[in-house]
């Protein structure tokens, strides 16, 4: 990494003979190559980790979130039209897989409560009571 300039960040140096994100996912989707999105994955994989772990505090929620949204990014690279950087489009998903999940464990938490809750009398006291009183 270059030299940093004080108050800055570090700008990462790309290699001159690397090929850029946006050729990589483009061969990936003309030519089904997979070895190209490997190398896009290989090169963000750490950031979308990094992002993942920011929402699931178990190593185990934020992996199964990154390897969904490598799925999704598989899916969905045709997609992909350049208004912003593949790093971001794959976090963007990375994200939104994040939330998406957060919330399906805020609902599942919830309908556990309410199914463990007590609800009154159980059916058959109550019948027999009604039966009792009639």
């Amino acid at each position: 990494m270059p030299a940093v300039a004080q108050g800055k960040r570090p700008v990462p140096t790309v290699q001159p003979d690397a090929e850029r994100d946006e050729d990589l996912l483009r061969r990936f989707v003309k030519h089904g190559d997979g070895d190209a999105l490997g190398k896009v994955f290989a090169r963000h994989v750490d950031t979308a980790y990094r992002v993942a772990r920011r929402y699931f505090p178990h190593t185990g929620d934020a992996e199964d979130a990154v390897q969904s949204a490598c799925l999704l990014v598989m899916r969905n690279a045709g997609q992909f039209r350049g208004g912003a950087s593949v790093r971001a489009w794959f976090m963007g998903h990375v994200v939104n897989v994040c939330r998406n999940k957060v919330r399906e464990n805020a609902r599942r938490a919830s309908r556990q409560r309410h199914a463990s809750a007590p609800s009154g009398e159980p059916d058959a006291v109550r019948i027999a009571a009604e039966q009792e009183t009639s």
